[in-house]
């Protein structure tokens, strides 16, 4: 089989689709997996899945992380999407939405391992992780940790304060062309405040997977036992 027939029989990739209204009614595709004869791993990562609570219909939302290492087939990209997209209207606790996800792929694409991971945000301040596995992870496969915390996403995502950036180092430079030796001095104000910003700008780790080794008041933390503990204590000492 070339490699065009396989996606001979895909209906919803290239063309025009709505969105399903419920898990119930999306419609999964898959292909053959034409590296079949080697093993590796497959990552999705669904940074804004939203369901609805079941009693109170307000929105939750997640991160979902799934890893599979497939066998004869590989879900379709746009398929996933579209399916992992109506549970917009559907409502089900954090729970039952990550594991039913779970399951219904591995059940549709046989694979040789599968995981899903829901990292759901907060809700009354206690946020629920979710995961599921169809068994041991294989040991001939490299599966990159899987060290999620939206809470440090949130932090990551907040303005630095440092430093000025860009934009205001360009205005402190106009000003100086200007204004002669006091924007001089608004420049060499500026160029000092940087200087003292950069080091610990540089020693901070801006990946949103490795909130363990966070700049805390100048000083390079170790990552705690307790990675929640880690990131909390990054958001107080910002």
């Amino acid at each position: 089989m070339s490699d065009k027939d396989i996606y001979q029989g895909l209906t919803q990739l290239g063309g025009a689709t709505r969105l399903p209204q419920s898990p119930d009614e999306a419609e999964l595709e898959r292909v053959a997996n034409p590296q079949a004869d080697v093993a590796y791993n497959v990552r999705f990562t669904a940074p804004e899945f939203t369901s609805l609570c079941p009693m109170t219909g307000q929105p939750d939302f997640a991160h979902l992380v799934i890893d599979y290492v497939p066998g004869a087939w590989l879900v379709e990209s746009k398929s996933l999407k579209l399916y992992l997209g109506s549970f917009r209207n559907h409502g089900a606790f954090h729970e039952d939405c990550t594991v039913s996800i779970g399951r219904r792929l591995a059940g549709f694409l046989a694979p040789q391992w599968l995981r899903i991971g829901g990292y759901w945000y907060p809700r009354g301040g206690i946020p629920i992780d979710v995961f599921w596995q169809t068994g041991p992870m294989p040991g001939d496969v490299w599966i990159p940790t899987r060290a999620y915390r939206p809470i440090a996403v949130a932090a990551e995502a907040r303005p630095r304060l440092s430093g000025p950036g860009p934009a205001l180092r360009a205005g402190a430079a106009t000003i100086a062309a200007v204004a002669g030796g006091v924007g001089a001095g608004v420049v060499g104000g500026v160029a000092r405040h940087q200087g003292a910003g950069a080091g610990a700008r540089q020693r901070r780790d801006h990946h949103p997977v490795a909130v363990g080794a966070k700049c805390l008041g100048g000083q390079k933390a170790q990552a705690p036992a307790n990675q929640r503990a880690a990131d909390l204590a990054f958001l107080i000492g910002r």
